[in-house]
């Protein structure tokens, strides 16, 4: 059978709130951010209905490389969490940054 590896997505979408109105901005930046990375090449996606957090992760840990993590904190400094799923690190990237510094990472 084919690795599980080979499959996995380059980025998976957590929203770090709960989000109850698509048009929240959390929910509204994670979306664009999505779709700025489909264009260029970076297979991501994200839960398009409201999910807690938790299972959020637990999603991003089955089906991807990184976990690309947007709340409040994040918003106001226009930055991004990333997480590495395999080697459980993080780090708090610049949202104009996040498409070279994952780039230099896959």
């Amino acid at each position: 059978s084919e690795s599980k590896i080979t499959s996995l997505l380059d980025v998976f979408f957590v929203y770090a709130k709960d989000i109850s109105d698509l048009k929240d901005p959390v929910y509204v930046t994670s979306f664009k951010l999505l779709n700025l990375m489909r264009q260029n090449n970076i297979s991501a996606d994200m839960s398009y209905y409201p999910t807690a957090m938790r299972k959020q992760m637990s999603l991003a840990s089955e089906k991807a490389r990184f976990a690309v993590i947007i709340g409040e904190d994040e918003l106001r400094e226009d930055a991004v969490t990333l997480k590495d799923m395999q080697a459980r690190t993080q780090e708090k990237i610049p949202s104009h940054k996040i498409i070279d510094v994952l780039k230099g990472k896959l």
